[in-house]
């Protein structure tokens, strides 16, 4: 678990939260994509442009012109494919 960082929520006595270091992690394939300062890109996560797909805005990404764009601060669970 080198690429994952425990983050506790509740002040020290809540739900201990997994998420993936901030960078890009191991074994990724991303293309045509801008990425943003700031995100956490977990293992094995995929980001491609899906032929015929010009315009799409979602909750973690959006696509503009074919590119796909991950704002600042986003973050892609290990193994999300886009």
């Amino acid at each position: 678990m080198k690429n994952v960082v425990g983050i506790i929520l509740g002040g020290g006595q809540g739900t201990r939260l997994y998420l993936p270091a901030l960078g890009i992690g191991k074994n990724c394939k991303i293309e045509r994509a801008i990425i943003d300062k700031n995100v956490r890109i977990g293992d094995g996560v995929i980001i491609q442009a899906k032929p015929g797909v010009w315009e799409f805005r979602g909750k973690d990404h959006w696509i503009r012109d074919g590119i796909t764009v991950i704002p600042k601060g986003a973050i892609m669970r290990p193994g999300t494919k886009i």
